[in-house]
């Protein structure tokens, strides 16, 4: 889910038992994760860049274009891993306010990508009362492409770790 430009990954796989094993094999098994994580954040990162949008579908229709052909948005992507306590959490952002409408669509055409987005107080952003512009989704195409790889690169380091 995309909220402020920010894409959670809420389920990637049986994490119960990452978590289990991490816990049983202490600092090695964390620092394979950790080394996972940043691993596969850069490839997510640098496909987001990549699929993010330059300029708009449209710039004839009112809108300020400026911003698009900028490249703003390549621009703000960035990439962080975090580690604390609770775990390791690998996040690809970009704190632009019109991002989520590039992700999601707007209007009448982002209602048509079938796609579920809500704002922080839980409403849909869809508008029916003017055409909008389609999704052009970056983000999403990031984590879903790269979902086999991260797999992989997880399982690879945590057996290098154990010594298998």
């Amino acid at each position: 889910m995309m909220s402020n430009g920010v894409v959670r990954i809420t389920e990637f796989g049986d994490w119960d038992s990452v978590e289990q094993l991490i816990d049983e094999a202490g600092d090695t098994m964390r620092s394979a994760v950790a080394e996972s994580a940043e691993w596969i954040s850069m490839i997510m990162l640098g496909d987001a860049i990549a699929n993010a949008p330059q300029s708009l579908p449209d710039p004839t229709k009112g809108t300020d274009k400026s911003k698009a052909s900028s490249g703003m948005l390549k621009q703000s992507i960035e990439s962080k891993v975090d580690e604390t306590d609770a775990g390791i959490t690998a996040r690809i952002s970009t704190n632009l306010d019109y991002a989520p409408y590039n992700e999601y669509g707007t209007g009448q055409r982002g209602a048509q990508s079938n796609l579920t987005f809500k704002d922080e107080d839980g409403n849909i952003s869809f508008s029916s009362n003017w055409a909008g512009m389609v999704a052009r989704p970056f983000m999403r195409p990031a984590l879903y492409n790269n979902e086999a790889i991260f797999r992989e690169e997880l399982k690879a380091n945590i057996r290098k770790a154990l010594g298998l």
